[in-house]
């Protein structure tokens, strides 16, 4: 079995991507990237075998945000914390962001200080998932990184203080 891989897409004026049209010959075996666009077509006779896999993170998210709307703050802390920590690679870069934030904020509302400080230490580093980021996008997250370091320095109540969370 013969893998076609390496196929780059390229970036045309209008920021839209290239076309690829590999074609595959017997016995070979293309893989699609998670949340690429696709599609087949078979010109001859083929056998074709393809599968989704359903991606937990989504709802562990929901359920995550949606305890945070309701003052369930250890619920909502330990969503995130298992969607970062054990589904970090189902989740796109600006989504690890996000809920990144989100938990400092709901860790600041705990009081728990010294996570929130991890958090926002992670945010201003920029490194792991957050490194795929285009630089506005990691500059962002890192001012909100540093005012969460700010209000963990400062003790602010982010109840009467709200740091924006991210949607």
């Amino acid at each position: 079995m013969r893998a076609i891989c390496n196929v780059k897409l390229t970036m045309t004026p209008t920021c839209l991507p290239r076309i690829v049209l590999p074609e595959q010959q017997e016995g070979d075996l293309l893989y699609i990237p998670m949340m690429w666009w696709h599609a087949t077509l078979g010109l001859g006779e083929n056998v074709g075998i393809s599968g989704q896999f359903h991606r937990h993170a989504g709802r562990i998210l929901r359920d995550a945000v949606a305890a945070g709307e309701r003052g369930d703050i250890n619920t909502a802390l330990d969503g995130y914390r298992f969607m970062l920590e054990t589904h970090s690679d189902e989740i796109e870069a600006n989504i690890f962001g996000g809920a990144s934030v989100n938990a400092a904020v709901l860790l600041l509302k705990a009081g728990r200080f010294n996570e929130a400080q991890r958090v926002a230490e992670t945010l201003m580093a920029g490194g792991g998932p957050l490194a795929l980021l285009p630089t506005s996008e990691r500059e962002r997250l890192a001012a909100a990184g540093l005012e969460i370091s700010q209000r963990v320095t400062n003790r602010v109540d982010t109840e009467n203080n709200p740091v924006q969370q991210i949607d």
